[in-house]
């Protein structure tokens, strides 16, 4: 069979669709959770292997994200969520990974940082989402986000990501809009 010149080349959009669709996330375009267990098991054991590379996990949450959606509605929750990823971009570069683990909750994995370096990182993300406003029909949007993070290289991506995890928990515990860093 004979394809026209215009349609060679569409096998490749098609595949391309497909793997987006089942890697990222429909509401933010970011990774999803089947991603970043995927890729981030690779770059994890690409560091294990080296040893000499630091390798962080931190999990990002909104604060009282319910009380969003019931004073302003889902589709103002929505408009927050979206929010997430254009603020992380524009502090998270190479050497990283950004994914929506589900709900308001997601996950940067990053590679070769110094731990100052993540430090003034995190505390500036903190702060950027601390200081924007999302200007809205209904309203004008503030939230703030905690972060639990672990960078001391365990034995798996998980049992990071639940330390990242416990670290979050007592961000949230102890009065929100902090970064925790798990301390072994």
């Amino acid at each position: 069979i004979r394809y026209p010149l215009w349609s060679r080349g569409l096998g490749d959009v098609y595949k391309r669709q497909v793997k987006d669709r089942a890697n990222k996330d429909y509401l933010t375009g970011m990774y999803n959770r089947r991603y970043l267990f995927d890729y981030g098991e690779e770059l994890f054991e690409r560091v294990q292997h080296k040893r000499n590379d630091s390798f962080c996990v931190a999990i990002i949450d909104i604060d009282k994200f319910k009380n969003i959606n019931d004073t302003w509605g889902h589709d103002i929750g929505d408009i927050a969520i979206k929010e997430v990823p254009l603020v992380l971009s524009k502090y998270v570069g190479d050497n990283s990974l950004i994914a929506r683990l589900g709900g308001e909750e997601f996950c940067i994995l990053l590679k070769d940082r110094e731990t100052e370096e993540i430090r003034k990182l995190f505390e500036k993300i903190r702060s950027a989402f601390e200081n924007n406003i999302i200007k809205t029909k209904k309203c004008d949007l503030s939230f703030t986000i905690s972060i639990g993070v672990c960078s001391v290289l365990e034995d798996s991506l998980t049992k990071m990501i639940n330390r990242a995890d416990d670290a979050l928990y007592r961000a949230k515990e102890t009065g929100r809009n902090k970064v925790v860093y798990y301390e072994s």
